[in-house]
């Protein structure tokens, strides 16, 4: 027997995402009308969330739209509507991907499924539609992840040129991106470590020059530290040890060089 309560909608959604795996379409729908039976008595329950995302995951998106219809708020349909819309991207059906996304309100919240969208394209061969994916996404951060599986998935296809183009709009990119809590170091030094898997030792040292300057533009000298470290245990992980032992000598104080040979010497572990 089933608990009463929020516990009770919960297991009743699993029992149907089971029917829904079995392939048992009358039991699911069934058990989906219990669970909308029990959840209605109890507010906080997630229900409808939670079976708009169980029934997407099931392939059967006019129940997940059926459901979405029922939550209040905006914000809480879009965020049901990116999730959604991961699934469908993550299933190959990146078209119908696109037009969940059209439903959602707010260009951040989109670009979080549009990475899903993107990525999948790009690993699997599609690299113009990957492109005109990033292209549309508006948040810096969210289009290099999809611009970096697009750079490895040319470097796949023996197409050097045109990853290296890539790689060097990654770079462009990261430029444009503000000083704050580390975003910008951390996006250069991804970079950086991608361009160095990729065979690109001349983009990573730039890379990893961009992350520097990049940490010493914050005020924190604690901070600064923290970075240089994480930047310094990457180059030591890629195989820059000499460019990283000579980047100590530049450093301007004891206290950043003893930072930046502890992330030294991390990364240099086996």
């Amino acid at each position: 027997m089933i608990a009463s309560g929020s516990g009770k909608t919960r297991a009743l959604i699993e029992v149907m995402v089971r029917q829904q795996a079995s392939g048992d379409k009358v039991a699911a729908r069934r058990t989906r009308n219990e669970a909308i039976q029990a959840g209605q008595k109890d507010a906080q329950s997630g229900l409808y969330r939670n079976l708009a995302i169980a029934d997407a995951k099931a392939g059967d998106y006019c129940a997940a739209f059926q459901a979405l219809r029922a939550l209040k708020g905006a914000a809480e349909r879009n965020r049901t509507l990116v999730e959604i819309a991961k699934i469908q991207a993550e299933r190959g059906e990146t078209a119908i991907a696109h037009t969940t996304l059209a439903a959602i309100v707010g260009a951040a919240s989109r670009d979080e499924a549009m990475v899903a969208i993107g990525s999948y394209q790009a690993k699997h061969g599609n690299i113009a539609g990957a492109l005109r994916t990033a292209a549309t996404m508006k948040d810096p951060v969210h289009r290099t992840v999809v611009l970096r599986y697009v750079a490895g998935a040319q470097s796949r296809m023996k197409r050097g040129a045109a990853a290296r183009t890539t790689l060097k709009q990654l770079v462009e990119i990261a430029a444009s991106i503000p000083i704050g809590g580390g975003t910008d170091t951390i996006v250069y030094l991804e970079n950086a470590e991608l361009s160095a898997k990729l065979g690109y030792r001349d983009l990573a040292i730039n890379c990893y020059e961009r992350a520097r300057a990049a940490a010493m533009r914050y005020a924190e000298v604690e901070y600064q530290g923290s970075l240089l470290r994480d930047i310094a245990k990457s180059e030591g992980k890629v195989g820059l040890t000499k460019v990283a032992v000579s980047t100590a000598t530049e450093l301007p104080t004891p206290f950043l060089k003893a930072w930046w040979l502890l992330g030294l010497a991390e990364g240099l572990q086996p």
